[in-house]
């Protein structure tokens, strides 16, 4: 039975657990399979709204029903998830040390705020004027016959 203040419910959220094999990570298009079937089966469940974790800690997908990559790529997303995947290694870390290796599971949800940046550069130019601050010089020759 539907609620007749519908506007008053929470909308359908789902986190879901892979144990795979280290060796064998999964696939980002497998990644989106799992999004989109448990969306599926789930009424009213948004992909946005799903979140898969590796039973390793790493987050494999959040949002938007993609799999997302840890390495290269510098979208607000990307930096999001390498974050917790960072914090999930070091409070896993922490508590192997308290309670055994194997016996905790950490996942971390950040919410980073992309609202302010600092960039900071230094630029370095020659000046020819100015003697430089080392120097070094190499040579090698080879005279001979080229006999073996």
């Amino acid at each position: 039975a539907k609620d007749v203040f519908a506007d008053d419910q929470d909308k359908p959220t789902a986190s879901v657990l892979v144990a795979s094999k280290q060796t064998q990570p999964l696939s980002g298009e497998q990644v989106k399979a799992i999004v989109h079937l448990v969306a599926s089966s789930v009424e009213g469940l948004d992909p946005t709204q799903i979140t898969v974790a590796g039973a390793d800690g790493k987050v494999l997908s959040t949002g938007g029903g993609e799999a997302v990559g840890t390495g290269g790529d510098n979208s607000n997303q990307a930096q999001t998830v390498a974050f917790q995947n960072r914090m999930n290694s070091s409070l896993k870390t922490m508590l192997d040390s308290v309670v055994g290796a194997g016996h905790a599971v950490v996942t971390t949800t950040a919410d980073l705020d992309y609202d302010q940046t600092q960039t900071t550069s230094k630029t370095y130019k020659s000046d020819p004027t100015l003697p430089a601050l080392a120097e070094s010089n190499s040579r090698e020759a080879y005279n001979g016959a080229g006999s073996c």
